[in-house]
């Protein structure tokens, strides 16, 4: 125990610094793991999650007795196979056509990483406004493009 005790106050700042990353990694992906026993509860909004009854996998019984749980199923696996694959791809010729437009003599612009954030922010405040045009749903996949080259 004092070995641990010792450690503790050598690398204290160490410790200081990890731990904004822990309480944002603790309310953003723990925290909502509550709500996942809605699924598993016959929701009542009068008692709230915790007061609903449980009512196991009957949901989810009822879910896929439906003709429509393998288009749902169909569906998610290829939109997210789709988005994986486009992703990839057009990040890598994004990265390839920016790694070419350099003119001779002037410095390689890949350093510049501020400079991307300034090229691919597509940051569109009425983005609630645009989400019923089509050629807003390539968004996410512009979004992981921009994510992958940095």
């Amino acid at each position: 125990m004092k070995r641990v005790g010792k450690t503790l106050k050598r690398f204290w700042p160490l410790y200081l610094m990890f731990l904004p990353g822990a309480v944002y990694l603790f309310i953003n992906c723990y925290i909502p793991m509550f709500g996942i026993q809605i699924a598993f509860r016959t929701y009542n909004a009068k008692d709230g999650i915790y007061g609903s009854p449980w009512c196991g996998l009957e949901n989810f019984e009822f879910l896929f007795r439906t003709d429509d749980a393998w288009i749902m199923t169909r569906n998610t696996l290829l939109y997210n196979f789709v988005f994986i694959v486009l992703g990839t791809v057009l990040a890598i010729a994004v990265a390839i056509i920016l790694n070419e437009a350099v003119p001779d003599g002037y410095p390689h612009p890949l350093p510049d990483l501020h400079g991307y954030r300034q090229l691919f922010g597509f940051r569109f405040p009425e983005h609630q406004q645009r989400l019923h045009q089509p050629w807003y749903l390539g968004a996410p996949v512009w979004r992981e493009c921009r994510h992958r080259l940095v």
